[in-house]
């Protein structure tokens, strides 16, 4: 504990040891303020494991490897990035698919919970600084559990006719958004169905054809039911030109390439 000289005029000594004890003074308080700061919440990052890496990803992408106690970034769709880096004191990671929380204790991360099961409470100090990092951890994890689940990802660039098999059953969520592609021109569309399970999602996109004369409809239609996504009869595609009607087939072109489960 810092204790203060009680200077006096023409008394106190000016002098080496008093100036010293100043510049004590000011190197203690700096001190404290730098191991403050490292601990003070500045953001939460989104993680899709805490574990090995996972098999499907998008550029951006972030994982926690437990072996090598780093983070990896995804550099392209499924492809990972061989340098990982430091994890951060000042951070609370959150795991989407999980939708757990973890804090680096500075050599892992260690589980504190999930997401609705944890509230900051700042008891120990009405400092501007701790009262915000408490009220500000609350609101982002309050927003997390808002955040969607991961139910399936595809990098392909061709269309199937086989089953979607998804990470969990439908009948655990309120909704889900269906993202889609046309697997000619990459245009894409999304469909969200509300309590989803046993029901059909019709997926649909028209646009100006590649030639600039025609217009393309694509459609694909799938029974959701349990954790699978059937694709129905109805499906194909269409063409129309100035003259109408031009050309129709039985021909699946719309590519389902991400499903998001919300609670």
């Amino acid at each position: 504990m810092y204790i203060k000289t009680n200077w006096q005029n023409d008394v106190t000594e000016v002098d080496a040891t008093h100036m010293n004890h100043i510049e004590d003074g000011i190197e203690a308080v700096d001190h404290r303020v730098d191991n403050t700061n490292e601990f003070i919440i500045k953001k939460i990052v989104e993680l899709l494991e805490v574990g090995s890496a996972p098999i499907t990803c998008v550029e951006g992408d972030k994982y926690f490897n437990t072996t090598t106690n780093k983070i990896y970034t995804a550099t392209a769709i499924n492809t990972w990035g061989t340098t990982g880096e430091d994890a951060q004191k000042n951070a609370i990671y959150y795991v989407i698919n999980t939708k757990k929380t973890y804090v680096y204790n500075g050599t892992t991360l260690i589980n504190i919970g999930d997401v609705g099961g944890i509230n900051v409470v700042n008891e120990h100090s009405t400092s501007e600084t701790d009262v915000y990092s408490a009220n500000y951890v609350n609101s982002a994890l309050s927003d997390k559990q808002n955040n969607g689940i991961l139910l399936y990802s595809s990098n392909s660039t061709t269309a199937s006719t086989s089953d979607i098999n998804l990470n969990d059953s439908l009948a655990n969520y309120n909704y889900v958004e269906i993202f889609f592609k046309d697997s000619v021109l990459q245009s894409c569309g999304s469909v969200k169905i509300y309590q989803p399970n046993n029901k059909v999602a019709n997926m649909y996109c028209m646009f100006q054809g590649s030639s600039g004369t025609n217009c393309q409809f694509k459609n694909a239609n799938y029974n959701l039911s349990g954790n699978k996504m059937t694709l129905t009869n109805n499906y194909g595609e269409a063409t129309a030109n100035d003259n109408g009607y031009s050309s129709a087939s039985k021909t699946l072109q719309l590519i389902v390439y991400r499903v998001i489960g919300y609670k």
